[in-house]
């Protein structure tokens, strides 16, 4: 994200880059990627027989 909306790698000083909304769209959709994982482990493990 710094590459494309950063203030660096060149960009001139008008650049706007991101805004506050964006920084929490990317951290809620890291949380529900990790919900998801950490659902699905649990639940591959909890269905796993006994060995």
């Amino acid at each position: 994200m710094r590459g494309l909306y950063g203030t660096g790698h060149g960009k001139d000083g008008q650049h706007r880059g991101l805004q506050p909304r964006h920084a929490r769209l990317a951290v809620a959709a890291a949380v529900a990627f990790i919900d998801f994982v950490s659902e699905t482990h649990r639940y591959r493990e909890a269905s796993e027989p006994e060995r």
